[in-house]
């Protein structure tokens, strides 16, 4: 498994956000699955909150739509 990651600072408070996860399982080396995803970060002092869509994909497959992605995060 490895993850390639990142973010654009778009303004004091806003970033895009994007995480892609690539799993090869070992036991099951025909069923690998792909998680890309795309989001925007809206982020204060103490609380952060992302609004995006993850794609799920199995080998060459990609579902044809995406998945709703809501994080909160608390800095405490």
């Amino acid at each position: 498994m490895f993850s390639l990651s990142g973010n654009k600072k778009l303004s004091q408070s806003v970033r895009l956000v994007t995480e892609n996860w690539f799993i090869f399982p070992i036991n099951r080396p025909s069923e690998n699955l792909r998680l890309h995803s795309l989001a925007f970060r809206l982020q204060g002092e103490s609380l952060a909150v992302d609004i995006g869509a993850i794609y799920l994909g199995f080998d060459d497959e990609i579902l044809d739509f995406p998945l709703p992605w809501l994080d909160v995060a608390y800095n405490f």
